[in-house]
């Protein structure tokens, strides 16, 4: 129920800032408007509805304090994709890949959403991270991963599913 409420936000407030990113001296680094995150979680809903198959999880792999991970998860919500959180892994422990594959096991993930730079670190550092397919997102926020998914009608989710699930240590 509240997707459709950003959506309207969207709608009416446009230009007005629903999200922003601070660094430890609380000055701001980018902000997120009500219209880029509704289009560019528009956008990557309708990517993930296309490409779903029957993968109804996700996990969102994002440095903390950026605005990816905010309209990752509202592009999940549109989708109807369940969103796990997980923290991006360092490679300065060879455990920290395990504990990636552990919860993608547990909830039946087999993608990854993340940033670009993040794929490519991944790619370098981990010979055993293709377990997942690792999804950089940031071209949706960009506005060039739209063409196609932008037109897709997202699905309805019912108050009774599942949205979100995290997992601790």
């Amino acid at each position: 129920q509240r997707v459709g409420t950003v959506d309207i936000e969207g709608a009416e407030q446009g230009t007005a800032i629903v999200h922003s990113s601070v660094d430890g001296r609380g000055k701001i680094l980018e902000t997120l408007t009500f219209a880029e995150l509704d289009s560019s979680s528009t956008a990557l809903a309708g990517w993930l509805v296309c490409r779903r198959d029957d993968e109804k999880v996700a996990l969102l792999c994002y440095p903390p304090g950026g605005l990816d991970f905010v309209f990752a998860f509202h592009g999940c919500l549109k989708a109807g994709v369940i969103a796990v959180p997980v923290f991006p892994p360092q490679f300065r422990r060879s455990t920290e890949m395990d504990a990636i594959r552990s919860i993608a096991r547990d909830c039946g993930a087999t993608r990854a959403l993340t940033t670009t730079a993040y794929a490519r670190f991944v790619r370098l550092k981990s010979s055993n991270g293709f377990f997942l397919s690792w999804i950089p997102t940031d071209t949706f926020l960009e506005g060039s991963g739209r063409n196609e998914a932008a037109t897709t009608t997202v699905l309805e989710r019912d108050r009774s599913s599942t949205a979100f699930l995290q997992y601790t240590s």
